[in-house]
């Protein structure tokens, strides 16, 4: 992530992401066993660039699916995400 800020910067420009929390979903869940669960989830994104001179916007991307399963563990009482695997979309995201 640190190259493509980096990259970004050397051409003048930033980078804004949105989520679109209301278009997102979560497909499916399922238990791997006791305190395992697994999703698989689907998050809508767009980006806006901007010039870092003039804050004026030069272009933008999507939206666009990020389909992915995460998994979620309980440790110590507590959830926790341990794994997040990425997939090309649109994967199982359908909609």
């Amino acid at each position: 992530m640190e190259q493509g800020i980096v990259a970004l910067r050397q051409r003048g420009l930033m980078r804004q992401s949105r989520l679109d929390a209301a278009a997102s979903y979560v497909r499916a869940i399922r238990s791997l066993g006791p305190g395992i669960l697994e999703a698989d989830a689907c998050e809508l994104w767009s980006e806006t660039y901007f010039s870092l001179s003039t804050g004026v916007i030069v272009g933008t991307e999507g939206p666009h699916w990020v389909p992915q399963t995460v998994t979620i563990r309980k440790l110590e009482e507590q959830p926790f995400v341990t794994d997040v695997k990425t997939y090309p979309p649109p994967a199982f995201c359908n909609r």
